[in-house]
């Protein structure tokens, strides 16, 4: 059944799904590589907290959050061949074949769960700074 896609396009719920499909099977044969990343501040050993492991789409893409700086990154993460290729093959024929949403309710539960564990986070660094500071003083 074709309906709207909200940019002009007719949808067919197959035509994304089959890209998506695609993707994951590139993800596991190697086609498209990963890679691990470090957090730009530089902590060793990194200190992430998993956020979620799949996007919206349910490709796997673990998002992590350092909890040092509280940088929110993708770890791991394509090689940039692999992203160039993803752009150029498969990226906008997943995404405008999705009907269009203003907002999911998946972003909103993706962004709690990314505040609630960055606020936790701040706090207990906040803490052991005030408790620092004031042992010094």
């Amino acid at each position: 059944m074709a309906s709207s896609n909200g940019n002009g396009g007719v949808w067919d719920k197959n035509t994304p799904l089959r890209y998506v499909t695609q993707v994951m099977r590139k993800l596991d044969d190697g086609t498209y590589p990963t890679e691990a990343t470090k957090c730009f501040c530089g902590i060793e050993p990194a200190n992430d907290s998993v956020l979620t492991e799949r996007d919206r789409y349910t490709i796997p893409h673990r998002m992590v959050l350092c909890e040092n700086c509280l940088l929110i990154r993708a770890n791991p993460r394509m090689t940039k061949e692999a992203y160039e290729q993803f752009y150029n093959n498969e990226y906008r024929k997943i995404y405008d074949g999705f009907p269009y949403q203003e907002k999911s309710e998946d972003d909103d539960f993706l962004f709690g769960i990314a505040y609630e564990k960055a606020k936790s986070l701040a706090q207990k660094q906040c803490n052991l700074f005030l408790f620092n500071w004031l042992k010094c003083a």
